[in-house]
């Protein structure tokens, strides 16, 4: 009795299957067969990077996975808006050395 067995450790005996089911199955191993090499071959270009370039790299695909805009324009938004209130003197800053020593204080 054959068995078909892929990446993800699923293993089915092939006798028990429907044709459909069986094409399905094989598409798969393909398709994860495909990607794993597409991946592999591009995780061993990216390594060739130098470390600038791999970091610029990975921004730019983790920024890639954010997939709603509207929230980042909002937060750039606020930015401008926070930045605009600091020139103009609307608002001002709390040195960094205060900031860490209210947190400290307020962890112990």
């Amino acid at each position: 009795m054959a068995e078909v067995t892929w990446r993800t450790n699923f293993s089915v005996s092939a006798p028990t299957l429907s044709a459909t089911i069986k094409v399905d199955l094989i598409l798969q191993f393909i398709l994860e067969t495909i990607m794993g090499t597409r991946l592999e071959l591009l995780e061993s270009e990216a390594m060739q990077l130098s470390a600038s370039e791999r970091a610029s790299l990975a921004q730019a695909l983790i920024a890639s996975l954010d997939a709603d805009s509207e929230i980042e324009e909002a937060w750039i938004a606020e930015a401008q808006r926070r930045d605009a209130e600091m020139s103009n003197g609307h608002a001002s800053g709390v040195p960094m050395a205060d900031v860490f020593t209210k947190i400290r204080s307020t962890l112990k």
